[in-house]
């Protein structure tokens, strides 16, 4: 059986033992794209005997929302070899991993607008020219608008003139 800390329990908004008990009642609390590798990496810790080992995975908090969550454990192995006992800290890293998504995001999308920028362009297109293609199907098109005088636009404008004409279309 699994024993969880009542703080724990209580930052998902839940009352206290609700965790508490088979491992399958903390397993199908988490994220189900972070499930099976949580399932496959303890069975492996676990056969390895005496081992410390890190895994970060989703838990689902009461309203409905996933916080990321950082366990830090060991396992002592038994005289067959296999751990007997586990014991782990786990640790909310949600405002981390949201900052290093945010991060992400913006390496690759223009502040502005929010559109893809030429970085995550160029990735793409060289995605799309290393796929194979159907038979009888071009690997990839592309087309390239050239607007005339753009710069000159770009340049008297600006990004705060951007941001002006913007707030008064969504007023229209």
């Amino acid at each position: 059986d699994l024993y969880v800390s009542p703080l724990l329990e209580a930052s998902l908004g839940l009352p206290a033992s609700a965790l508490t008990g088979p491992e399958l009642i903390w397993r199908e609390r988490m994220h189900t794209s972070d499930r099976e590798t949580y399932r496959t990496a303890l069975n492996a810790y676990i056969g390895r005997g005496t081992v410390s080992f890190v895994l970060e995975f989703r838990l689902q908090h009461e309203d409905g929302s996933y916080r990321w969550f950082n366990l830090r454990a060991s396992c002592l192995g038994g005289a067959d070899g296999f751990a007997v006992r586990c014991i782990g800290v786990v640790r909310d890293i949600t405002d981390r991993k949201r900052s290093e998504e945010r991060l992400l995001h913006d390496t690759v999308h223009d502040s502005l607008t929010g559109l893809p920028n030429r970085t995550l362009l160029l990735d793409r297109l060289g995605r799309a020219i290393a796929r194979t293609a159907p038979a009888g199907r071009a690997r990839a098109a592309l087309m390239i608008i050239d607007m005339d005088r753009f710069k000159a636009v770009n340049d008297s404008l600006g990004p705060v003139s951007y941001t002006h004409l913007r707030a008064h279309e969504t007023d229209s």
